[in-house]
């Protein structure tokens, strides 16, 4: 009600998941996934992982990678790598025959253009070794 009295909304686009669990189930969310973070500045998004990057095990934090699968996204994966760098928050890249030996290492697949992987602090606590 509240938002459609502001004129932002009508509440049905809002979803709340609940899963027994500080982070249980939101896993890559952090609050600015979809698009934007990929794309956009990431000083919103950085402060957020380091919360959640804090205590990966109580907060139920799991570290997701992304996967570009077509050239007309090669660019913007390459910019959002820059970005993350320059954010402080450390990624690798691998593009063309590096993508897809990357990705089959870790999931057998094919034809791939271009692979950003995040691996943190998140997974070091969690004793995840890649």
């Amino acid at each position: 009600m509240a938002l459609e009295k502001s004129g932002r909304g009508k509440g049905s686009e809002v979803v709340l998941i609940d899963k027994q669990g500080p982070g249980a189930g939101a896993t890559g969310w952090l609050a600015v996934y979809p698009q934007p973070y990929m794309t956009g500045p990431l000083h919103a998004f950085c402060g957020k992982a380091k919360v959640w990057e804090s205590d990966p095990v109580n907060f139920g934090f799991q570290q997701v990678g992304y996967v570009s699968v077509g050239n007309l996204t090669r660019k913007p994966i390459c910019h959002a790598q820059q970005e993350q760098i320059e954010s402080g928050y450390p990624s690798d890249l691998y593009v063309g025959k590096d993508a897809a030996a990357f990705l089959k290492s870790i999931w057998p697949t094919s034809e791939l253009i271009a692979v950003m992987w995040s691996c943190t602090r998140s997974l070091q606590a969690m004793q995840v070794h890649i």
